[in-house]
Parts: structure tokens; sequence; C-alpha cells
């Protein structure tokens, strides 16, 4: 009989320890999870801070105060005269919009902020009462 020659050479070495015990694996494994775990945390977070920011942001537009477009005007300052110059010398529907404009963007950078303290209010929370004791504790006189 003829002996066969191994033309493979992964054939003769022995196999490696992480093919053999699969923890290679398990521990690239368990880091993914862990990462994946980590992004859904942020992504459902960021999904609950844009939610309230949302609430919020319609709540304040239903109670639309003359005080809150009195505050969106007054918040231009020097640097930005000259846009307000320049829409108010095109037209009044330009000058509209760009009061318009920074009364949106000051309404959600607030009602952003609001929901972001709101969410951290809730997480602090959800800190202590994991470590608060499960229940109250009696001492009868004398056994503890």
């Amino acid at each position: 009989m003829q002996k066969k020659i191994n033309t493979n050479p992964t054939a003769s070495r022995p196999l490696d320890l992480v093919k053999v015990t699969r923890l290679g694996d398990y521990f690239f494994d368990i880091e993914l999870e862990n990462s994946t775990r980590t992004t859904d945390d942020m992504l459902a977070r960021a999904e609950l801070v844009n939610r309230i920011a949302r609430e919020k942001f319609d709540a304040k537009i239903a109670d639309l105060q003359p005080l809150d477009l009195i505050a969106a005007m007054q918040s231009f300052d020097m640097g930005d005269g000259e846009v307000v110059c320049t829409a108010f010398l095109e037209s009044g529907a330009a000058l509209r919009t760009l009061i318009a404009g920074r009364f949106f963007e000051l309404l959600a950078s607030e009602c952003f902020e609001q929901a972001e303290k709101a969410v951290q209010m809730i997480e602090r929370d959800d800190l202590h009462e994991d470590l608060r004791p499960a229940h109250r504790t009696f001492i009868i006189a004398g056994v503890q």
C-alpha cells in the first residue's frame, strides 16, 4: 500500500486552544453583548429624553405666552444685529421668520434641557431605589 501524503498544512498542526475550548468566542460574545446592551441603553435613554422634550414642547406651544416671544426677541445680541437688520430691510415676513426661528430654537433647547434633567432625576431615583433595603427590619426585644 502506498502511504497518502498530507498536502494540507493545517491538518498536521494541533488545533488552536480557541477552537478546542471555544473560550475565545465566549469572551468575544460577552464583550459584544455588553457593547450591544450599552448601545441599546443609550438609544432607549435618548428616545425617552426626546419623548419628554416633545411633550414639554407641545405643552408650551399650547400655553404660549407673550413673554415667551419677547424673550426670543431679546435673545438677539449685537452679533446678530446684521442678520436682524437684513431681515428687517428685506421684508416683514423675513423678520417674522427670523424671530420665529429663534423662538423655536430657544424653546426646543429649554425643553430638551428640562427633559434631560427629568431623566437624570429618574435615573437617580432608580439608583437610590436599588440601594434601599428590601423591607423594614423589626427588632424584637432581646432578639436581633
